[in-house]
């Protein structure tokens, strides 16, 4: 009650002072609160003249200081609604905004899985069932870390990322066989078709049906038959090579001429 006096004195000090040192009477409008107190700073407390603009002012403590201020209500915040606390003195009253309580998320559900080239999109819930939807980087962003199980040649791989958003788990494509050159095992014919066999790096051994000899993936190099000796007809593909022989070329004689006449009784030569 002593302070309250004694502030009480002072501000009336204050006015007298200012009346004084002034050419004309002053026309005091009421005190105001120009700048509210807070918790860590004082306020302003003004009052003006209503002729000549004339200010007097006055600083205000902060709202820390319980020998001036009473903390007369408080209405708590939440997460959709704000409080308030309402402080009342000799200056006045001053009210607090409380900002809303933020909410407790829990951890991320992804609702559209994001890509190497597009963000995708997650949701997580407040503990008072708000439910909030954010982007979800692309996952060449730098919150995500990879973690590579390779491909082979018999089982697909998989790159697996993980985030704060969750996990999202790409297929790596089966590594394709590196086979080497075909090895004839049923050499084909101009008219069926043959097979053949070729093996990767890995063992594995793949068989093929090979086209018939006419088809267009053979080349056929022909070296001529003779009287004498027989020709080839040499076709070649990426399967390998088949030989198919032709037969020597039939002597075309002309007329006989005897050279042993024959008898009755005995043979003769031509």
């Amino acid at each position: 009650m002593k302070r309250i006096k004694m502030s009480l004195v002072v501000i009336t000090i204050m006015i007298l002072s200012s009346l004084f040192a002034c050419s004309h009477l002053h026309a005091l409008g009421d005190w105001f609160i120009e700048v509210d107190p807070t918790a860590e700073s004082e306020g302003l407390y003004v009052q003006v003249c209503e002729g000549c603009g004339e200010r007097i002012e006055k600083a205000i403590p902060a709202l820390s200081d319980e020998s001036v201020w009473t903390l007369t209500e408080t209405v708590e915040p939440d997460h959709k609604n704000l409080g308030k606390k309402v402080y009342n003195s000799i200056y006045g009253e001053v009210t607090v905004v409380l900002d809303y309580v933020p909410h407790v998320y829990g951890e991320y559900t992804l609702t559209v899985n994001p890509t190497l080239t597009d963000a995708g999109k997650a949701t997580h819930a407040c503990e008072c069932d708000h439910v909030e939807e954010v982007e979800v980087p692309a996952l060449t962003d730098s919150v995500w870390t990879v973690t590579t199980t390779p491909a082979t040649h018999f089982e697909e791989g998989v790159d697996v990322y993980t985030s704060v958003y969750g996990t999202v788990s790409i297929s790596i494509d089966v590594v394709p066989h590196a086979y080497g050159a075909y090895t004839l095992t049923v050499n084909p014919t101009l008219a069926d078709a043959g097979k053949a066999t070729h093996a990767c790096e890995c063992g594995h051994v793949e068989e093929v049906e090979v086209p018939a000899l006419t088809d267009s993936a053979w080349t056929v190099t022909t070296t001529p038959a003779t009287h004498f000796e027989e020709g080839a007809d040499v076709y070649t593909s990426v399967y390998g090579t088949v030989s198919i022989s032709i037969d020597v070329v039939p002597h075309v004689y002309g007329a006989y001429t005897l050279t042993v006449n024959p008898t009755l009784a005995d043979a003769g030569k031509a």
